[in-house]
């Protein structure tokens, strides 16, 4: 088996897991993923800073979306593109990214140590969470 593919499908199975572990060690999973979008929030308010408005933006391994993020992107008018490993991560963002109506966004399910982007393509690279997988 391909060692890509593997890791791949690993990483899927350990988000499908997730939830899983955190009622079992955090018991209130509602609770638990509030905390952590506000933290995630602060995150990119911070590198927010240093992105001018109406920026092109690649967010690398951003993980599953959430409606304020979206709104903060869509009031930045950013140029949002985001790969990740896990296609169920990529279409229920995508999907929710179309539901909110954030139009300059691209999604796409690839490895994030090659990304077929020509050179200068973006004004920023924002990742978190994603070097340690």
């Amino acid at each position: 088996m391909d060692d890509r593919l593997d890791f791949g499908r690993r990483q899927a199975d350990m988000t499908a897991r997730w939830y899983e572990n955190v009622k079992a060690t955090h018991g209130d999973v509602d609770a638990y993923i509030r905390t952590r979008h506000a933290a995630y929030m602060d995150r990119w308010k911070e590198a927010g800073r240093f992105i001018a408005d109406n920026s092109k933006v690649l967010d690398i391994g951003g993980r599953n979306l959430f409606p304020q993020l979206l709104d903060y992107f869509k009031s930045r008018g950013l140029t949002y593109s985001y790969p990740d490993i896990d296609p169920a991560a990529v279409d229920s963002s995508r999907a929710l990214a179309d539901q909110a109506g954030l139009t300059n966004a691209s999604f796409a399910y690839c490895f994030n140590d090659k990304l077929d982007f020509p050179d200068a393509s973006f004004d920023a690279v924002f990742s978190s969470h994603c070097i340690e997988h």
